[in-house]
């Protein structure tokens, strides 16, 4: 009853009354439906935008720890220029950018076929949201999904000798993307793939501001290490908010 209590409070914190309950029932109804096209409208907060989330998946999961949690909230008067959301999932945290900062360009990764395609269903009302098919990785290689028979929000990306399935981005080429030579908002749950990136392109922190990483150590054994090995040479802040460490360097 308590964990019950403290889950209504924090709905209707975020929500409202209104909203609140009306999610709390979509989000109970999200994994007892498995029709492979069913979904189901989520708000959200403090907007009149309404995102989708997929019936019998883990997107309600996603939902809750994006918007009813303050692992991706920041001082919205920071006013970034560029945000990277790498490992984008179905949209949630770039439409919680979007919607603190109207004015900034958001790219978004993720390789994903089915979950790149409910990004762009949920961001098409947000013309500063960029949705790229594509994985962050350190080096330019060929990837594929490792575990496409795992819950949508923990899908891994692996090098293959084969034809790859979507393009490998790294941080210069975000830069390049993105015609901008600094990045103000990088946020990481790549599902292990950050160990990848830190080894390989441990300068790519140079060219941040703000990072939001979730570290994968249990499916990327040395994730952690190598992610505090990168921080080595910067002057930094660190803030741990629930599963997502924020690193804020100095200018």
């Amino acid at each position: 009853m308590t964990r019950f209590i403290a889950k209504v409070r924090r709905y209707l914190r975020f929500l409202g009354i209104s909203k609140g309950l009306t999610a709390m029932l979509f989000v109970k109804l999200l994994p007892r439906v498995h029709k492979l096209d069913c979904t189901l409208p989520l708000p959200v907060p403090q907007s009149s935008t309404w995102v989708r989330a997929r019936c019998g998946t883990t997107d309600q999961c996603a939902y809750s720890e994006v918007f009813l949690s303050s692992s991706y909230r920041v001082d919205p008067a920071i006013a970034p220029g560029v945000v990277v959301d790498a490992g984008a999932n179905v949209g949630y945290a770039s439409v919680l950018f979007a919607e603190t900062w109207p004015g900034a360009r958001i790219i978004a990764l993720e390789p994903d076929e089915s979950n790149y395609q409910l990004l762009v269903r949920n961001t098409r009302s947000y013309g500063n949201v960029e949705p790229v098919k594509a994985a962050l990785w350190g080096e330019p290689v060929a990837l594929r999904i490792e575990n496409p028979q795992d819950p949508k929000w923990m899908l891994r990306v692996t090098s293959t000798e084969g034809i790859p399935e979507f393009p490998t981005l790294t941080v210069s080429d975000i830069l390049i993307r993105a015609k901008a030579s600094h990045i103000d908002i990088l946020k990481l749950d790549i599902e292990g793939a950050e160990y990848n990136l830190f080894t390989r392109d441990p300068r790519c922190l140079d060219h941040v501001s703000l990072l939001m990483v979730e570290l994968h150590e249990r499916f990327a054994r040395g994730a952690t290490r190598a992610f505090h090995d990168a921080l080595r040479s910067h002057t930094y802040e660190i803030t741990e908010m629930g599963t997502t460490v924020h690193v804020r360097f100095a200018e």
